[in-house]
């Protein structure tokens, strides 16, 4: 622990030539001209840490993550994290939904809409758009949804895996839950589509998987 030790010189200055040696048992002690020159052990555990994480985190966005997803390591940041850039919710968009396969009792739940689909929203902010879909499940059965999406960018861009699915939501009979999804579809892609496939199983194993298409204009 550090131990302050004031002395009293009388009759002249007192100088650093006045001190023959320091000795300590439990360190080695250093003689400096002034109390700013005077630099503790420590500080070189704090420093260089900080200064190596300084250079390293630019020099991996700028060559793993900037060569693969081609972009800046400002616009990764911003993407994630949603500080900067304009957004604007779209409404010049289709939507259709079709089903792909199903088990025999859930066969007519799209038509009948026991289990139904709705784009809320839309929203994009650079080249991410941000969709909201409402989930209703107007039977008397809890419903695990599961779901994922594909661009006509055929590119995930900034975004990873995980931003544009849907993991093993529980909606219980006659309740709906909004999810939101993330999707990499640049504004001046000529061809703008995305195709939303939903999973829906219930506990006994009977299912139904749909396939949501959205054009855009």
């Amino acid at each position: 622990m550090p131990i302050d030790l004031i002395l009293l010189f009388e009759g002249r200055a007192f100088e650093s030539a006045d001190i023959e040696s320091i000795e300590s048992k439990a360190t080695q002690g250093k003689l400096v001209d002034s109390k700013e020159k005077a630099t503790s052990f420590w500080h070189h555990f704090i420093v260089w840490p900080i200064m190596f994480l300084v250079l390293l985190i630019p020099f991996i966005f700028g060559t793993v993550i900037g060569s693969e997803n081609k972009i800046s390591a400002f616009g990764y940041v911003n993407n994630k994290l949603e500080f900067f850039g304009n957004t604007k919710q779209l409404a010049g968009y289709n939507t259709s939904i079709k089903k792909v396969y199903s088990s025999k009792k859930f066969d007519t739940y799209l038509e009948k809409t026991k289990i139904s689909l709705e784009t809320v929203e839309i929203i994009r902010k650079d080249d991410v758009l941000t969709i909201a879909t409402k989930i209703s499940n107007n039977t008397k059965d809890t419903i695990i949804v599961s779901g994922d999406l594909k661009t006509s960018a055929g590119d995930l861009g900034p975004l990873d895996f995980w931003d544009g699915r849907v993991k093993d939501i529980a909606v219980a009979g006659g309740e709906s839950k909004i999810v939101k999804q993330k999707a990499y579809l640049p504004e001046s892609q000529t061809t703008k589509k995305i195709v939303n496939n939903f999973r829906f199983e219930d506990l006994s194993a009977e299912y139904l998987t749909t396939a949501q298409t959205i054009d855009f204009n």
